[in-house]
């Protein structure tokens, strides 16, 4: 990758006269920079110093765009690269365990990677198995065509699976393509990512014909706290796998969307089955989880906030077809999920029910 970079940007440099030098770890410490120079940090090894008076608007581009290139590919061949190291010991958590990791850890400058921040952690997981070089290449390509991550990285055991950091920053061509500007406040935020997302998921399985599931972590403002993102992304992986593992249509997951589950997966067992007693009262020994039918209008009441209009589209039925789904549910459970409080207790009892053993996050495993 830089032996294909690096001689383009000279070429920008040299067609621009520039006074320019690269600058190792080794020699560092016996050359100091003077205010009329500026620095670009490529990786720990490698620096390029231009001198201020040749950086042109133009050429400074030209050079944080390669610089963004090479930080997005340079993680790829590091097996010793940490987030792999965390992702590996998340691994052996349970989900209360990881929980528990993940409430404890505060700012800590090892853990720090070289990300501009606010940002999200994005977990692309791809099938069918290990991909060949071309298609793989031309998943970075769509990726990098509505995204700007500061680093990405390739995990190939089994599956491939591409984990990536993108900052909010650098969000520009994506939402140009979709012709709309990033929402302002964190909720609109992450569902204008949300909805980039999707359009990437799009591209992808229509043109590499790849099945496409993506993970987004929390958000994360403060580039020591990349280890908690790691934990948060292996957290919602685990609520993933055990809450949607026969639900294929399901594309994409977020940290946020996914606490109310992953607080209930971390409550201990052995309260499951007088919840699902209590549950099962209104209609005397309901046998939960419930079938996919009643299920998948559940779920689609749940989705669409509880408007029924809404989930009709979304099913794309009738909203009369619908409407008698809901009545045929009620008479089964008892519970009218047009309510609130009906519609949280059957949707928390299904997925007490619906409990599996822990499976771990696909990439990652130790051989």
């Amino acid at each position: 990758m830089w032996n294909e970079l690096k001689p383009l940007l000279e070429y920008w440099l040299q067609a621009a006269q520039a006074e320019y030098r690269w600058v190792s770890a080794a020699s560092r410490s016996q050359q100091s920079l003077s205010s009329e120079e500026s620095f670009f940090a490529f990786d720990d090894d490698v620096w390029l110093v231009v001198k201020n008076q040749y950086l042109t608007a133009s050429l400074r581009n030209a050079i944080e765009e390669t610089r963004r290139l090479f930080r997005a590919r340079v993680g790829m061949g590091r097996k010793s690269f940490q987030p792999h190291v965390w992702l590996t010991e998340a691994n052996l958590l349970t989900l209360p365990a990881l929980i528990e990791r993940w409430s404890t850890i505060k700012v800590e400058d090892e853990d720090k990677l070289d990300t501009l921040v606010p940002a999200y952690l994005l977990w692309f997981q791809m099938k069918p198995g290990v991909l060949e070089d071309e298609i793989r290449q031309l998943t970075e390509e769509i990726i990098l065509a509505h995204l700007s991550p500061d680093w990405m990285y390739w995990f190939e055991q089994g599956e491939s699976a591409l984990l990536l950091a993108q900052p909010l920053s650098s969000l520009d061509t994506g939402f140009q393509l979709l012709g709309s500007p990033l929402a302002d406040g964190e909720e609109s935020e992450r569902t204008s990512l949300c909805q980039l997302l999707y359009s990437v998921i799009a591209a992808l399985e229509s043109d590499a014909l790849l099945t496409v599931r993506v993970l987004v972590s929390e958000r994360m403002d403060d580039a020591r706290l990349t280890k908690r993102a790691i934990l948060s992304l292996a957290m919602v992986h685990q609520w993933f796998v055990q809450r949607h593992q026969q639900e294929a249509q399901q594309r994409l997951l977020t940290f946020a969307e996914g606490l109310p589950y992953l607080t209930l997966m971390s409550i201990d067992g052995s309260y499951d089955r007088l919840l699902l007693h209590a549950a099962s009262s209104r209609v005397n020994g309901y046998p939960f989880p419930l079938p996919p039918d009643l299920a998948g209008t559940l779920q689609a009441m749940m989705q669409a906030h509880l408007n029924v209009s809404e989930a009709a589209r979304r099913m794309f039925v009738h909203r009369n077809t619908l409407l008698n789904r809901i009545e045929r549910l009620r008479e089964s459970t008892g519970y009218d999920v047009r309510r609130f409080e009906d519609a949280l207790s059957l949707y928390l009892a299904n997925e007490v029910a619906k409990r599996n053993s822990h499976q771990k996050f696909p990439g990652t495993e130790t051989e």
